[in-house]
């Protein structure tokens, strides 16, 4: 009775030690993991994004409350190290003529991106400044940050308005 006993502590203590190993390789894993890979800057981060001068048609019968965009014109400006492979996306109505991609831009310098979009309209809102803009929604980033969706607010001012649409 006495043998049987010993071994179920013995089967006990063997099952924590096992355990406690496996619970000590999985934690250095993880700690390793993120000591050789650590996160990538959000591209909020990593950029300085700029408007310039957009262009939209008012949409008729909406007292210039609605706007189709044409060409959103932003500016990207690295902050943080060189950037390669620069990507933008404006809620998948991004033209395919390339203006929303950039190979490289050199850290510190300024890069015009005058995006061509197709059927993007938009209602005029308030931005979290309290200021009027077109709110648009955005995807950037690059190999060296992390993509990031955002609302940018093109002010009424900063369109160059076209004939009727």
């Amino acid at each position: 009775m006495r043998t049987a006993r010993r071994g179920r502590k013995w089967n006990y203590l063997i099952a924590v030690v096992i355990s406690a190993v496996v619970i000590v390789a999985v934690l250095a894993t993880v700690l390793t993991a993120q000591y050789w890979w650590p996160r990538k800057p959000l591209a909020t981060e990593y950029f300085t994004l700029g408007l310039t001068t957009s262009i939209g048609q008012y949409v008729p019968n909406t007292n210039n409350k609605t706007i189709t965009l044409k060409i959103l014109g932003l500016t990207l400006t690295p902050r943080l190290g060189d950037a390669s492979n620069v990507y933008i996306d404006v809620s998948s109505h991004t033209s395919d003529d390339g203006s929303n991609w950039a190979d490289n831009i050199t850290k510190g310098t300024t890069k015009d991106f005058p995006i061509t979009l197709e059927n993007y309209i938009v209602r005029i809102d308030t931005a979290p400044d309290g200021s009027a803009g077109f709110p648009v929604e955005i995807q950037f980033g690059s190999v060296e940050c992390q993509y990031q969706e955002m609302t940018v607010y093109v002010k009424p001012q900063d369109i160059l308005v076209m004939g009727a649409a």
